[in-house]
């Protein structure tokens, strides 16, 4: 999707943000283009948007609430000791994250007048 057409989808109405704010856990590669013009864009129409990652709440983004991107590549890096050692990845439990985290701009929370 080109800049200017998200862009027109986004600013359009309001009540289609959800599905934009969703469409970044939908559609990976969506946020990974747009990520910081859908945190102007939800700055600009004064819109909460809470985030799956961190990585939007540190560049302005309200909020976000995920599991923990580095305790998964810890957990990666232990099954990849375990196969180098001999033992079978078929042997091997499948692993949901256990932590997550939610995270919270209080700057971005104030500028939305979500806090005082």
């Amino acid at each position: 999707m080109r800049r200017r057409d998200f862009i027109k989808a986004v600013a359009g109405s309001a009540m289609t943000w959800p599905l934009v704010v969703h469409a970044q856990q939908a559609m990976p590669a969506l946020a990974a283009v747009h990520g910081e013009l859908i945190i102007a864009l939800a700055a600009q129409h004064k819109l909460p948007a809470v985030y799956y990652r961190r990585y939007y709440v540190d560049r302005g983004g309200l909020a976000s609430y995920g599991y923990d991107v580095l305790q998964q590549y810890r957990g990666a890096a232990g099954y990849v000791d375990r196969i180098l050692k001999g033992e079978k990845p078929a042997d091997m439990p499948v692993q949901a994250p256990t932590k997550y985290e939610v995270v919270i701009n209080l700057k971005t929370a104030k500028a939305l007048e979500v806090i005082e």
